[in-house]
């Protein structure tokens, strides 16, 4: 069974930087499941692609604390899938979580509240003028 809390470990603290070749491996994993998804390919081709992703992200000593075992024939595949899941989701995150920061600055901002005492004395003047007719 998948040990969450050393999944959370090893990512938080073992898994390498987001690079140019980190990027191209993600993508390249990414691509094959979409073509298993299709029925292009068979699912053994895209679980080997899983494996081997994993392996270039996580030592082998930590893919066994994780699944018990550094066999692909004998590991739970779908636990394959979660760990990649969640890899991905840590890679992404990164980038998201930043967005979010700044879009929040934004919004909070005093500009933005000028632009918006400013569309409120707009639509009073508006009010007024169509109260007026």
């Amino acid at each position: 069974m998948l040990n969450k809390v050393e999944l959370a470990k090893i990512i938080d603290k073992k898994l390498p930087k987001k690079t140019l070749a980190v990027t191209e491996l993600l993508e390249d994993l990414i691509e094959i499941e979409k073509q298993y998804e299709k029925s292009l390919i068979k699912a053994r081709v895209c679980i080997e692609k899983e494996w081997e992703v994993l392996t270039q992200l996580i030592s082998i000593e930590d893919i066994k604390t994780l699944l018990g075992s550094d066999d692909i024939n004998e590991v739970d595949i779908n636990e394959v899938s979660i760990i990649l899941l969640h890899i991905l989701n840590t890679y992404n995150s990164v980038v998201l979580n930043e967005k979010i920061k700044v879009n929040s600055q934004f919004v909070n901002s005093s500009d933005l509240k000028k632009v918006i005492d400013v569309a409120d004395k707009a639509q009073t003047i508006i009010s007024a003028s169509n109260n007026s007719k």
